[in-house]
């Protein structure tokens, strides 16, 4: 993975971030492989929860963590942590509000959604929030170092507007593999 490859290149905490990204790649490429275990090998649709939800699930959380650790040692003093705890809330607030009202709202409410099938709206919201954190972080470093964390912050989006939609269609039964939507997984992660 080319995040591996640049975290040798790097030391402490920015070493550690750039791991953290590369171990989301590896989760979501063994969530993938599990996928494909039973839509191409066992020709079944994948069950919601599946292997593949707790790992997908695992690459926002290891996400999260690592664009967290990166916006840590960047907050100085008790009003840099209030600013920063402000952008991740208004602006992460704003696009969950964007993503509940288009969506989330009416696959909530729809009765034939059952628990289970609820628990989707943890991806969008884990993708919308790693994606803030990193755009903050962004806001914070040198100028040179900006592009990565732009990149990382839109790959977590595109994902979470993706997530958004599926969650959706998982919820309506209108999913179906190997559709339009599966290219904005590859550039979110491939970001």
């Amino acid at each position: 993975s080319p995040r591996f490859r640049a975290s040798r290149r790097l030391e402490g905490r920015a070493r550690l971030v750039w791991v953290g990204i590369g171990l989301v790649e590896l989760s979501w490429a063994a969530a993938n492989v599990v996928w494909a275990w039973y839509e191409l090998v066992l020709h079944e649709d994948v069950p919601t929860p599946s292997a593949a939800d707790w790992l997908y699930s695992a690459a926002l959380l290891i996400g999260l963590t690592a664009v967290a650790a990166g916006l840590l040692p960047l907050i100085h003093g008790r009003s840099g942590a209030l600013r920063a705890l402000l952008d991740v809330v208004l602006v992460g607030g704003a696009l969950l509000f964007v993503s509940w009202s288009v969506v989330l709202a009416a696959m909530l409410a729809d009765d034939r959604a059952n628990v289970v099938q609820t628990i989707t709206w943890l991806y969008p919201a884990l993708g919308v929030t790693a994606s803030t954190v990193a755009l903050t972080t962004m806001t914070r470093v040198p100028a040179r170092s900006r592009l990565p964390w732009l990149l990382v912050g839109a790959g977590f989006l595109v994902g979470a507007g993706a997530d958004t939609v599926w969650a959706y269609a998982n919820v309506t039964g209108g999913f179906a593999a190997g559709g339009m939507l599966d290219p904005f997984w590859i550039a979110a992660y491939g970001t």
